[in-house]
């Protein structure tokens, strides 16, 4: 009994027909699914596996024969469902255009089917010269799949009032375009671990005041006639001794932050010290793949209002992501692999050798003589 499949365009995509698949007529099925089986071997038919080139591209005097090809061929279509026998079966290659040709008649459960698969559509879709999309992917297998697209990344600096929490999935913008970043994960912004810190001198009552950078104390003793300023002041003067660290004063507020920004810091004040602000690093990806530029002093606009959240900057150039490997690229990329994958060829040792720092110049002298 026959079973109808959904039928295939052209393409090897789904047929769609006035918004709706459509299916095959009984005899269509089977040799749909004969085409199927020789377009989803990969290739294996062309392919050896050990050279990684096509059966009748010459390395080093191998070729393997027609019938090695031929018995693959006859194998596949004997397996597919709905093929009873193979009766006739055709196969031609041309050298000069290197193109193969295939007809063959098969009975099925109705009757006798003829079935003429093109040369072009077979051949190419196994050839890594002109195989495209999944039928190249297929061939990339033995020396190395397609190059998938990457997402940019880049290191922020993030400004937010102390112990404020910025959910995973948060987004900002780049500046000039449309492309999003995201919070991989959510982040605290708070004194404990932070790039830099905004504190503010309250009140001048003290007769101390202490700022503890990384468990380093730095008090300032208060003159009767200090204001709040003078307190800053004598409070940014003890700090700057520290070179990792540097510190601006605006009126009685302190700016202090670090010198390396990827070089966090804990800061804790005694009392009549308020902490205004905290700045920490969070490890932004691109919300889509592929290179997408992230230019230095860029990452700027807030997407997702958060309470607490000041602001959001990067001080560096971020990392570009890289857009899904073309055929083009995917096929020079598998050329160049082939010779570094050992597989014995004059060009095989020559690229590993001209791959040794300091070589610029290599010739190889074959020895075609039998020792044995």
């Amino acid at each position: 009994m026959f079973k109808k499949d959904l039928l295939l365009s052209s393409s090897h995509d789904l047929a769609i027909i006035d918004f709706d698949l459509q299916l095959t007529s009984d005899q269509q099925a089977v040799a749909q699914r004969v085409k199927q089986a020789l377009l989803l071997f990969k290739g294996e038919w062309f392919l050896d596996r050990d050279l990684g080139v096509p059966y009748y591209e010459d390395i080093l005097g191998t070729k393997n024969s027609i019938d090695t090809v031929r018995g693959v061929f006859v194998n596949a279509i004997r397996a597919v469902d709905g093929v009873k026998d193979l009766i006739e079966f055709n196969i031609e290659f041309d050298d000069a255009t290197r193109t193969l040709g295939i007809k063959l008649t098969i009975i099925d459960d109705l009757k006798v089917a003829k079935i003429d698969l093109k040369a072009e559509e077979i051949y190419n879709a196994s050839y890594p010269n002109t195989a495209t999309g999944y039928s190249l992917d297929g061939i990339a297998d033995y020396n190395g799949i397609r190059l998938s697209a990457t997402y940019s990344s880049v290191t922020a600096q993030v400004s937010a009032i102390n112990y404020t929490t910025i959910p995973e999935g948060s987004e900002v913008l780049i500046e000039n375009t449309n492309n999003i970043l995201l919070f991989p994960q959510e982040i605290t912004v708070n004194n404990e671990q932070c790039n830099s810190i905004v504190l503010e001198v309250i009140d001048n009552t003290l007769p101390e005041y202490t700022i503890i950078i990384n468990n380093i104390e730095y008090t300032y003793t208060k003159e009767q006639t200090d204001f709040v300023s003078d307190i800053a002041e004598g409070l940014k003067l003890l700090i700057a001794v520290n070179t990792s660290l540097s510190v601006t004063r605006a009126e009685s507020i302190l700016n202090v932050t670090s010198v390396d920004y990827l070089s966090l810091f804990a800061c804790f004040a005694t009392e009549e010290i308020g902490i205004n602000s905290c700045a920490t690093n969070v490890d932004l990806i691109a919300k889509e793949p592929g290179a997408i530029a992230i230019p230095e002093k860029s990452v700027t606009i807030i997407q997702t209002p958060i309470a607490g959240w000041i602001s959001v900057s990067n001080q560096t150039a971020g990392l570009t992501g890289r857009d899904l490997e073309t055929d083009i690229e995917l096929r020079a990329r598998r050329i160049k692999s082939i010779k570094f994958s050992g597989s014995g060829t004059v060009e095989a040792m020559r690229a590993r050798l001209l791959n040794i720092t300091g070589v610029t110049s290599v010739k190889i002298l074959l020895n075609n003589k039998k020792i044995f």
